[in-house]
């Protein structure tokens, strides 16, 4: 595929002129309009307070089996 930039020199100067306009100065010549599809997983009910007391509790019970597997002592690493 043969890029227009290359083949068409005035699509270059159109490119700086639009980004000049809508970038650096604050004109919006033209609207851009973005079209997507996200599909997400979880519940939306939630809030972030109940999704960080989990995260807090999985971390909680991590570092408890952590501390066991490894006999964490005043005096350091005992495996």
């Amino acid at each position: 595929m043969q890029k227009k930039f290359n083949t068409i020199p005035s699509i270059n100067e159109v490119v700086a002129f639009w980004y000049v306009l809508q970038h650096l100065r604050g004109y919006k010549p033209f609207l851009t309009k973005l079209r997507f599809e996200k599909k997400f997983s979880g519940n939306l009910q939630r809030g972030k307070a109940e999704i960080e007391q989990e995260k807090a509790q999985k971390k909680a019970q991590e570092d408890l089996e952590w501390e066991r597997q490894y006999k964490i002592t005043n005096r350091g690493f005992r495996i």
